[in-house]
């Protein structure tokens, strides 16, 4: 069974995403508590309160990433999937095939952006196309903390 897709809109690699199209059920996700700085699109850890908060890949304390948000009901509650196929606006577009990591406050990316090193790595997922991003979060490897 195919996992549902999500279709996102981005610029560039900024945090600022939005939903477009959720589809059917069936994906895993989870309702959080989160903060208004948090947006739909960001790739988010679970804090020591058990709050949604954007991960960063240079602040151990922020990983690992466990999702990304894909609705926000106000500025304190969000959809966190855990795993889905999400359909990516953005330039530049995905490279097919390579992975993407955790960079900062929420973003993607993968080295072939240019981003200079982070103190870990996580991936995120992996591109499919060059518009659709396969979430499989990986482990957290420290590259220099």
């Amino acid at each position: 069974m195919p996992i549902p897709s999500y279709v996102v809109r981005s610029t560039g690699l900024s945090a600022s995403n939005t939903i477009i199209n959720v589809g059917g059920g069936g994906v895993p996700n989870g309702t959080y508590v989160c903060t208004a700085s948090e947006s739909v699109g960001d790739v988010v850890y679970i804090n020591s309160s058990g709050n949604a908060e954007r991960a960063d890949a240079d602040a151990l304390t922020s990983l690992p990433a466990i999702g990304m948000i894909s609705a926000k009901d106000g500025d304190t509650s969000c959809t966190v999937q855990f795993g889905a196929e999400l359909e990516i606006t953005r330039t530049p577009d995905l490279l097919p095939g390579r992975r993407y990591y955790v960079h900062s406050l929420g973003a993607i990316h993968t080295p072939e952006d240019g981003f200079s090193a982070k103190a870990y790595w996580q991936v995120v997922g992996f591109a499919k196309t060059s518009s659709v991003l396969v979430l499989t979060f990986g482990a957290v490897i420290p590259i220099g903390a």
